[in-house]
């Protein structure tokens, strides 16, 4: 189940999801789709918004499979109606009920490469901390670079132009990106790049939490022996003292 995913958001999300080969490959898979208009994306409606999460609660305790797997997707505040549903349903594994969130480093990734004349090709997902919603911090400083390292061998030393032999050993390491991006500061151009899609397009732009969800989707439902070597920030457990529930 995805919950909070509006009707704005199913036009590429939609899409997506039936791309999304590790879906389609396995069976049994029902995905629902789930908001209701108005309901998760204003904060003034957070008390009628928990007792929507507690009424679902009580149908997923009832009705739901214990295999089920939830989504929140919604941009309000997912960490805390995650934080309800942790508490009111019974039925599900504490790890089958996650917030994506992804998205907010995705959005990040084409504006600090781009000003640094890189590519994406070879950077993970920045890590996203912090409660949703509330507050929350992109960590381009500790995003993962992936890195062609060359080493030369003794051969190298004596350079010789008739010979055909390699001059040493190239590998790939992973790198955290501070070196390059201590002093950048890329929020600034993202929110004008996010208030100029916004007026040309009509809408917030949906594509990196779409994304965000079918990459763990696809994490979820891949074989084991298929999976990659995929980059996940699972953040910080809480220990209580910033009011936040311990252990979430």
């Amino acid at each position: 189940m995805i919950i909070g995913a509006g009707r704005s958001m199913c036009l590429d999300l939609v899409p997506q999801l039936l791309m999304t080969k590790e879906l389609w490959t396995t069976h049994g898979i029902i995905i629902n789709l789930y908001d209701q208009p108005g309901c998760f994306f204003k904060l003034r409606r957070i008390f009628r918004d928990a007792g929507t999460i507690e009424n679902l609660s009580m149908q997923i305790n009832e009705y739901a499979p214990s295999h089920m797997k939830i989504i929140f997707c919604s941009m309000s505040i997912p960490c805390f109606y995650a934080n309800v549903m942790h508490e009111l349903v019974t039925k599900l594994s504490n790890t089958n009920i996650v917030v994506a969130s992804a998205h907010y480093g995705l959005e990040l990734i084409y504006t600090v490469v781009n000003s640094l004349g890189l590519t994406q090709q070879n950077f993970g997902c920045p890590p996203v901390w912090g409660f949703l919603g509330i507050n929350h911090f992109v960590d381009i400083h500790h995003m993962i670079q992936m890195y062609n390292m060359y080493h030369p061998n003794k051969r190298a030393l004596n350079l010789n132009k008739n010979i055909v032999l390699p001059f040493g050993v190239q590998h790939s390491e992973l790198r955290w990106f501070f070196y390059m991006a201590h002093d950048k500061n890329p929020y600034k151009d993202h929110f004008k790049r996010k208030a100029l899609v916004r007026y040309q397009v009509g809408r917030s732009e949906d594509f990196p939490k779409c994304r965000a969800i079918c990459d763990l989707l696809k994490l979820w439902y891949s074989k084991k022996e298929s999976i990659g070597d995929e980059i996940i920030s699972l953040g910080v457990a809480s220990n209580g003292n910033i009011r936040v529930v311990r252990t979430l």
